[in-house]
């Protein structure tokens, strides 16, 4: 749903505001899964976590396919879906492996 709100955003304020709404959600999204004492912080920073990755997909690329020169424009955004990717399979790695600790896991 974030994505919906960054695409407005990014048309009537352009891709820098869209990137630095994204950088601040992830900054404070972190932050709070950092320091979280209980679920409902965990809960509240992936809330967080959750709006930074739909801002983050809508305006990096763009940013990025206009950056790069042409003849590395393809590869440049490939590795962005690519270092995404890899990010999520880390993080369920990490997941898994703290599955078991008790009490929450």
């Amino acid at each position: 749903m974030s994505t919906f709100g960054a695409s407005v955003l990014t048309r009537t304020k352009g891709r820098r505001a869209s990137i630095l709404v994204g950088g601040a959600s992830f900054f404070v999204g972190g932050l709070i899964n950092a320091f979280a004492q209980n679920v409902a912080m965990l809960i509240i920073g992936r809330i967080f976590l959750g709006f930074a990755i739909g801002f983050g997909n809508q305006a990096f690329p763009l940013y990025l396919s206009e950056m790069a020169p042409a003849k590395i424009r393809g590869a440049i955004n490939q590795l962005f879906q690519l270092t995404t990717c890899l990010g999520i399979l880390i993080a369920n790695f990490f997941n898994y492996g703290t599955s078991k600790i008790h009490p929450h896991g």
